[in-house]
């Protein structure tokens, strides 16, 4: 016997409208986590290299986001645009 709640009824607009928003969630969150590590004073190789490993370990059950081959070009664009505090 099926019940109704088993069955999935998601509003096909709604998936339209939400289809990108992991992948831009995934961007917004690496560049916060680069702007973080930028003022804990990290350098852009460690602070690539942590944002990947820690990608890497939410992931590891699944196959990697697409935005984590985007890593070294997003935190290289926080390095380069966010100004040094004396």
């Amino acid at each position: 016997m099926q019940f109704d709640w088993m069955v999935p009824k998601v509003n096909r607009q709604f998936l339209k409208r939400i289809e990108g928003r992991p992948v831009e969630l995934g961007r917004l969150e690496i560049e916060q986590r680069a702007r973080l590590l930028f003022r804990l004073n990290y350098t852009k190789a460690q602070a690539v290299k942590r944002i990947s490993d820690n990608i890497a370990w939410e992931y590891e059950l699944s196959t990697l986001p697409a935005f984590h081959r985007e890593v070294r070009e997003i935190v290289e664009g926080v390095y380069k645009n966010t100004p040094r505090c004396a």
